[in-house]
């Protein structure tokens, strides 16, 4: 029978020890680190990607996600899926790395400087921070197709946050529709026929602690669409991308655009819908019907629904076939990760915040001792509190160590995904 317990030198936790069933246990699963994988990147995104990454420190997948969103702006009222939902490409994007050193700003004035140099091929417009809801509705009769691009987007929380604000209902509301009214007394704020998108940048620890019970109880956390990665490149003097390169690019931007709006324009300024190939649908159904009902889960299907639609316009198609589809379920399966990984401990307490980031963090694998510090970012909450988490959850059982393999790991199964495959994190 395998014995797991506090190891020597470890923090002075309760020395409990649990008994697991076997003789032979497998060796826990070490995590693997979150990435967005590359059967997701397809079309002019990964063409926008592949062409910057390699001179950045910038994560491959906030330069493709920032594409995606922007791109997904310009086309929002012109192309929607064969369906009565009739979904807008549009994307609520929120980029998530540890620190400064992820250069997530980079990704955002790149994809912005991008799309702006392609003059009027791309119509959308960009709204850089907000005051208020009034100031949002009063852009939207100007330009219809907005993006909020914040390049913090703690200074959108901060402004919603504020008494007697609307722009959190407002913009959860435009996340799905296009029409918004709040009337009081003195004055109302009304849009009507807005396409609205939104672009942020946030480090993971702000991430973690800004939300207050309101952005949870609206659902507001489940409508974005969150990118957590980190740099591994060290570049001290980035050279320049080649402008033959870019211009190139740029030319099948435009041209996509070009395709898009005069396919538009033929329909009777209707958006073109797009079919499913039979194949295409069978892949959907099958991941669908494999949800789970996770609050993770939540409006994963709303964001497959715009993505079928945007990865097969940026790549040319007019139709929904397997390649597209393969490329959207790899998008939502890293998503639903990407959720649980990044998302914000609703709890009362530091030690219950703290209890709940060790479970979500073990969920997708065992750790070292190292790694699941630095992972719940323990240096923040000190000793007693890392101490006293930890000593809860061995009580209870739920979190053991594996002496021999040096990890840590959860001892209740939790369901996850690896690499597509639904699998179960924890002791064996």
């Amino acid at each position: 029978m395998a014995r797991i317990s506090r190891g020597d030198g470890d923090l002075a936790v309760s020395s409990i020890s649990l008994e697991l069933a076997g003789t032979v246990p497998d060796p826990p699963r070490p995590a693997e680190t979150l990435a967005l994988p590359d059967s997701a990147y397809m079309g002019l995104g990964r063409e926008f990607a592949d062409l910057y990454g390699p001179y950045l420190e910038t994560p491959r997948s906030f330069l493709y996600l920032v594409f995606l969103t922007y791109f997904g702006a310009g086309i929002a009222r012109k192309v929607t899926l064969n369906s009565e939902l009739r979904p807008e490409p549009r994307l609520f994007t929120a980029i998530i790395g540890e620190s400064a050193d992820t250069r997530k700003s980079t990704a955002l004035r790149l994809g912005d400087e991008f799309f702006r140099s392609l003059g009027p091929a791309w119509p959308a417009g960009v709204l850089y921070g907000v005051g208020s809801a009034e100031g949002i509705a009063a852009e939207l009769k100007e330009c219809p197709a907005l993006i909020l691009h914040f390049d913090e987007l703690k200074s959108f929380v901060d402004k919603a946050k504020a008494e007697h604000s609307v722009a959190l209902p407002m913009v959860s509301t435009l996340f799905e529709r296009d029409v918004y009214d709040n009337r009081v007394k003195a004055e109302r704020v009304s849009v009507r026929g807005a396409s609205l998108s939104l672009l942020a940048a946030c480090t993971s620890e702000t991430y973690a602690t800004m939300f207050d019970s309101r952005f949870f109880a609206i659902g507001f956390l489940n409508r974005l669409f969150v990118v957590v990665d980190r740099a591994t490149a060290s570049i001290p003097i980035p050279r320049s991308v080649p402008e033959a390169q870019v211009d190139a690019l740029r030319r099948r931007v435009r041209d996509a655009l070009a395709t898009i709006d005069r396919e538009y324009t033929q329909h009777g300024l209707r958006a073109v819908s797009l079919p499913v190939d039979p194949d295409a649908l069978g892949l959907f159904t099958r991941w669908y019907e494999s949800c789970t009902g996770s609050i993770f889960e939540r409006r994963l299907d709303t964001y497959a629904h715009r993505l079928m639609v945007l990865l097969a316009a940026s790549s040319g198609r007019m139709r929904v076939d397997r390649t597209v589809m393969e490329a959207v379920l790899a998008l939502v399966r890293y998503q639903l990760d990407a959720r649980r990984e990044a998302d914000p401990v609703d709890a009362e307490s530091t030690i219950a915040k703290l209890e709940e980031k060790i479970r979500r963090t073990l969920a997708r694998g065992a750790l070292s001792d190292r790694d699941l510090k630095r992972r719940v970012h323990y240096d923040r909450v000190g000793i007693w509190a890392w101490e006293t988490a930890l000593g809860n959850l061995m009580r209870v059982g739920e979190v053991a160590r594996n002496g021999e393999a040096g990890l840590w790991l959860v001892t209740t199964p939790v369901t996850t995904t690896q690499n597509g495959v639904s699998v179960n994190a924890g002791a064996k």
